[in-house]
C-alpha cells in the first residue's frame, strides 16, 4: 500500500487500484479449513478434485455428508473418521459465513472483477474491498 501511495502522489501512476478480496471459496481455502484447521487427511481435498471431479463442490462447498460418503467409498477411505472431519468443517464454514468478511465464491468475485476492469469510468485511486457477509457481496472503496 505505501507503494502505490508514492506512486499515486508521482506522476507514474494517475490511477492504481489494490484489490483485497476477503475469503475465497477456493481448493487453498478448502484445504486449509479441512487439512490445517480440521486435522483431516491432507491428500483427501485434493483426490477428490482429481479423481472425482463431480463430487468436489458437493463435499468441499456444500458440505454434503452423501457426497462425502460417495467419494470416500469409491476412493476406498474410511467413512467414520472423515465424516466427523466434515461435520467440524461445516461448523466452521457456517461459522465464517456469518462472519462480516463471509466466504465470497470465486465466480462473484470474478465477475465484479470483470465488470471492474470494463468500466471505463473514470476511477479514483484506491483500495477495493471486495467480502461477502451473509453470502451477499460487498464492495468498500478506500482511498490511498
Amino acid at each position: 500500500m505505501a507503494l502505490c501511495r508514492v506512486l499515486v502522489n508521482g506522476s507514474e501512476v494517475r490511477n492504481a487500484v489494490h484489490i483485497a478480496p476477503g475469503r475465497i471459496d477456493t481448493p487453498m481455502l478448502h484445504w486449509n479449513h479441512w487439512v490445517l484447521k480440521e486435522n483431516g487427511d491432507r491428500g483427501f481435498p485434493d483426490l477428490v478434485r482429481q479423481h472425482l471431479p463431480s463430487l468436489y463442490d458437493s463435499v468441499f462447498r456444500d458440505g454434503d455428508a452423501n457426497a462425502l460418503a460417495s467419494a470416500l467409498s469409491q476412493l476406498g477411505l474410511e467413512e467414520a473418521e472423515n465424516q466427523a472431519v466434515l461435520g467440524r468443517y461445516n461448523d466452521r464454514r457456517k461459522m465464517n459465513l456469518q462472519t462480516e468478511e463471509g466466504i465470497i465464491s470465486p465466480e462473484s468475485l470474478a465477475s465484479y472483477l470483470a465488470s471492474l476492469m470494463l468500466d471505463a469510468g473514470d476511477r479514483e485511486s484506491g483500495i477495493v474491498e471486495v467480502t461477502a457477509p451473509l453470502g451477499c457481496i460487498s464492495v468498500v472503496r478506500r482511498p490511498f
